[in-house]
C-alpha cells in the first residue's frame, strides 16, 4: 500500500534575529563583562584609550508596513522635490550642481591638495551606490506616528539646558580624555591654581561684557550713529564682504536711501535706520584689526532687535523687515551676541518668509505690478534665508526642519544690481554662468544646497541609522560639489591685470562654508577610526579637512604672512561658526599629532612621522591666532588654554614622562596660558585688576540670554568624561 506523501513545510529561510550586543567590541573579543561606559572599566584596566561599540540596527515593528517607519526616513532628500508641475521640478533641479572634473588649485601646503585629490579619486570610483539609492527612495509616513519599540540612541551631548547634535563642533571634546580628566580633577579641587585662574578669567570676561552691553531700555533708534565719514567706511566694509556672498539688499536702492537719510535724518523710516545700522555693525568687524567699534555694533544690534520686537508685528512683515531679520543674525554672530543661539531665531525667520510667500516662486503668485526687480529680490532673499537656516542648524547640531519639497522658488538670476531697477519693465539679458555678476557667488554656493541639506539631515536626524556606506555616498556628493565650486571660482574671467572678479573674501568664505561639511559627516566616526581600520577614511578626511581649513585661515607654516585681509579679520574678530569651525580643525590636527606620538611611543617605532613638524607648526600658529582674538576683544580664554594643553601633552609623550609628571606638565602649561590671557584682556580692555569686580550694568545680569561662551561646557567636565 502506497503511503501518501505529506508535503513537509519548507524551512523558514529567515534567520532568527540575534539579540543586539551592547558590550564594546573589545570586551566581546576578550569575553569579559562590560559596564558599557566610554571607555569601559575593562578597557581602562588594559590601557585601551577608546572603546568601540557596534551600531545597533533599529528593530522594526512587526507591522512595519503599517507604521511607515523606515531605516532612515526622509533623511537624504537627494531625490527631486515632490512637485506637481514640471516647472516646480525644474526649479528644484536648479539646486543640483553638475558633475565636473577636478581642477587642482594652488595650495601653500601641497600635501593638502594631494590628499583631497586622492580622496576624490576614491569617491569617483564608487559609481554604484545602492545605499544612496535606497536612501533617496525611503520616506516616512505622516499618517502613523506610533513610537518604535526601541528608543533611538542618543547621538549628541546634553549639557545644562541645551542639546548639541552630532554636527555641533563640541562633540569632539571626548577625544581628549586625559585633558578632560585633568580639568575635572582641578574643578573638584576648589581653590586650586588652575581652577582659580579659570574663575578669574571668567570674572574679568563678565566685567568686559558688562561695559559693552547698553542699559536694558527700549532705545530710540538712530540716536547713536557715528559721523558721516566713519559711517561711510562701515557701510562699505559690509558691502564688500557679506553682501557679496549673501545677497540681502539691492545696492543702488540702498545707497539712494542712505543718501536721503543723511540729507534729512528725521524723514527716514525706522526700518531703514535699523537696516543701515546693522550694515554698520557687521562692517565694524572689518573697520580695523582690533574691532574697536564692538560696543557700538552691539548697541545697533540691540536697537534693531528692539524695533523687531515692538508692536505691531504686522508692520515688520515686509521685504525691509525680512532684510533686518537676516542682518540681525549675521550681526549677532559677528559681534558675539548669542551667536550659538541663532538657530532658534532662524526658525522665526523662515516661517515669516514662508508666511509672506517667499517659498513660492514669484511667477506662481499673483503679485500686483510684478517686475523683474521685485521677483529677483524675493529670490535672492529666499536663497539667503535658506543659507541661514542650514548654517544655523549645523552650528547647533539640530535638524534643518525644511526639505526641498517645501519650496519651489527658483535660484536668483545672474544679474548685476544695475540691471534691476525698481519700476523698470524692460527685458534684461541674464548673464551666462561663466560671466561674473554681483550674484554669481551666491548662485555658486546655492548649487551645493541640496547636498549640504542632505548631510545636515542625515547627521542630525533622530531616527537615522544609516550605515557607513551612506556616509561615504554623501561624501562623494560633497566632493563633487567642492570640485564644482572650485572650478567655477577659477572659471570667471580676470581683468587686464590678471585680477579675478572673485575677491579673496568671496573665495575663502565659500570654501570655508562648503568644506566644513566634511566635519559634519566624518567627525561622528572619528573616535572609531582611531582603533578600527574600517573607518580610516573618516580619519583621513577629518585631517585633510582640518589642514584645508587651517590653510584658509592662513595658519599653515609654508604660507606667507597674513596681510590681515577681510576674511582674516572675520576669523579673528567674529564669533560663532567663524571661530568654532577653524578651532575644531585645530583640535583635529592636535589629535592626529597626539595619536601619532602615542603610536610611536607604544608601538614598534615604525609609524610614519610625515608631516609631524608641520602639524606642530600649525598648533603653534593657532596659539598665536587665539591671542590675536583676545587682542580683538574676545573674552574666552579656554581655546588658547586647550591648545597649550595639547602641546604640553605632545611634549610629555616625546619626553617619556610618567602619568603624574605628564599631568603636572599639562597643568602648568594651562595655568601659564590662562595667566597670559588674563593680563592680555586687562590690557586690551583698559582695565585694572580691581575693575574685575565691577557688577554688570545690565539689569538682566545673571539671566544673560545672549551669553556667548561656546566652550562653557568645559565647566562641567565630568559629564563629558563619563560619556
Amino acid at each position: 500500500m502506497d503511503i501518501p506523501q505529506v508535503p513537509m513545510p519548507e524551512a523558514d529561510p529567515t534567520k532568527k534575529r540575534r539579540r543586539p550586543a551592547f558590550s564594546c567590541i573589545e570586551c566581546r573579543t576578550r569575553k569579559v563583562k562590560c559596564d558599557r561606559a566610554s571607555p569601559c572599566s575593562q578597557c581602562v584596566k588594559v590601557k585601551i584609550t577608546f572603546c568601540t561599540y557596534a551600531p545597533h540596527p533599529r528593530s522594526q515593528p512587526a507591522d512595519s508596513a503599517n507604521t511607515g517607519f523606515t531605516a532612515v526616513g526622509d533623511v537624504p532628500d537627494f531625490a527631486t522635490a515632490s512637485t506637481a508641475t514640471s516647472t516646480q521640478a525644474s526649479a528644484s533641479s536648479a539646486f543640483t550642481s553638475p558633475s565636473a572634473a577636478h581642477t587642482p588649485g594652488s595650495s601653500a601646503f601641497e600635501s593638502v591638495s594631494q590628499r583631497f585629490g586622492a580622496s576624490e579619486t576614491q569617491r569617483d570610483a564608487r559609481s554604484d551606490r545602492p545605499e544612496l539609492d535606497s536612501l533617496r527612495n525611503e520616506s516616512m509616513s505622516a499618517s502613523d506616528l506610533r513610537r518604535p519599540k526601541r528608543p533611538f540612541p542618543v547621538r549628541g551631548t546634553h549639557h545644562k539646558t541645551r542639546f548639541f547634535g552630532q554636527s555641533h563642533w563640541m562633540n569632539g571634546s571626548e577625544l581628549f580624555p586625559i585633558l578632560l580628566r585633568i580639568l575635572q580633577k582641578e574643578e573638584d579641587l576648589k581653590g586650586s591654581g588652575l581652577n582659580s585662574a579659570i574663575d578669574n578669567c571668567k570674572t574679568l570676561a563678565r566685567a568686559i561684557k558688562a561695559q559693552r552691553i547698553p542699559p536694558f531700555v527700549f532705545p530710540q533708534i538712530g540716536q547713536h550713529l557715528p559721523q558721516r565719514q566713519i559711517a561711510d567706511r562701515l557701510v562699505n566694509c559690509y558691502l564688500r564682504t557679506f553682501e557679496t556672498v549673501y545677497r540681502v539688499v539691492h545696492i543702488p536702492t540702498f545707497r539712494s536711501e542712505y543718501e536721503r537719510y543723511w540729507d534729512d535724518p528725521s524723514a527716514a523710516k525706522p526700518a531703514f535706520i535699523a537696516l543701515m545700522q546693522l550694515c554698520m555693525a557687521i562692517g565694524a568687524c572689518f573697520f580695523d584689526d582690533r574691532f574697536t567699534m564692538r560696543s557700538s555694533a552691539i548697541q545697533w544690534i540691540y536697537e534693531a532687535q528692539s524695533w523687531l520686537n515692538t508692536p505691531p508685528e504686522k508692520t515688520k512683515m515686509t521685504s525691509l523687515g525680512l532684510q533686518v531679520m537676516c542682518l540681525v543674525r549675521f550681526a549677532r554672530q559677528v559681534a558675539g551676541l548669542g551667536a550659538d543661539l541663532t538657530w532658534i531665531s532662524a526658525g522665526s525667520l523662515i516661517r515669516t518668509a514662508m508666511y509672506m510667500g517667499l517659498h513660492r516662486d514669484p511667477k506662481h503668485l499673483r503679485i500686483p505690478n510684478r517686475t523683474l526687480y521685485s521677483s529677483e529680490l524675493r529670490r535672492r532673499l529666499w536663497a539667503t534665508i535658506l543659507e541661514i537656516i542650514l548654517q544655523s542648524s549645523v552650528d547647533a547640531g539640530g535638524p534643518p526642519l525644511i526639505s526641498l519639497a517645501d519650496f519651489d522658488t527658483e535660484p536668483p538670476g545672474n544679474f548685476d544690481d544695475a540691471d534691476l531697477l525698481d519700476g523698470d519693465t524692460r527685458s534684461v539679458r541674464v548673464k551666462r554662468p561663466d560671466e561674473f555678476s554681483q550674484t554669481s557667488v551666491q548662485i555658486a554656493l546655492l548649487n551645493s544646497f541640496r547636498t549640504r541639506l542632505a548631510i545636515a539631515k542625515s547627521v542630525n536626524d533622530l531616527q537615522s541609522t544609516a550605515a557607513y556606506e551612506a556616509t561615504l555616498a554623501l561624501d562623494a556628493e560633497l566632493g563633487t560639489s567642492c570640485r564644482d565650486l572650485r572650478k567655477q571660482l577659477l572659471a570667471w574671467p580676470k581683468d587686464e591685470h590678471g585680477v579675478s572678479g572673485v575677491s579673496d573674501f568671496q573665495r575663502r568664505f565659500t570654501e570655508w562654508a562648503l568644506y566644513r561639511y566634511y566635519f559634519a559627516l566624518h567627525v561622528p566616526q572619528l573616535r572609531q577610526s582611531l582603533t578600527d581600520p574600517v573607518y580610516y577614511f573618516s580619519r583621513k578626511m577629518c585631517v585633510d579637512t582640518a589642514l584645508k581649513l587651517c590653510q584658509i585661515a592662513s595658519l599653515l607654516p609654508t604660507q606667507p604672512p597674513s596681510k590681515n585681509g577681510d576674511f582674516d579679520s572675520l576669523l579673528i574678530s567674529a564669533s560663532g561658526p567663524y571661530r568654532a569651525i577653524v578651532f575644531q580643525g585645530i583640535t583635529i590636527v592636535g589629535l592626529e599629532l597626539l595619536t601619532r606620538k602615542q603610536e610611536e611611543h607604544g608601538g614598534s617605532g615604525l609609524s610614519t612621522t610625515l608631516g609631524a613638524s608641520e602639524m606642530r607648526s600649525v598648533l603653534e600658529a593657532a596659539a598665536d591666532w587665539t591671542l590675536r582674538q583676545i587682542h580683538s576683544g574676545e573674552t574666552n580664554c579656554k581655546g588658547h588654554m586647550c591648545i597649550h594643553m595639547i602641546l604640553a601633552h605632545i611634549d610629555g609623550i616625546e619626553a617619556g614622562l610618567g602619568d603624574k609628571e605628564l599631568d603636572e606638565s599639562i597643568e602648568a602649561q594651562a595655568l601659564m596660558a590662562l595667566q597670559h590671557c588674563h593680563n592680555l584682556m586687562l590690557e586690551s580692555a583698559g582695565l585694572t585688576p580691581g575693575d574685575t569686580q565691577v557688577q554688570s550694568l545690565d539689569p538682566l545680569a545673571g539671566f544673560e540670554p545672549f551669553e556667548d561662551d561656546p566652550m562653557d561646557f568645559l565647566t562641567g567636565w565630568e559629564e563629558v568624561v563619563s560619556r
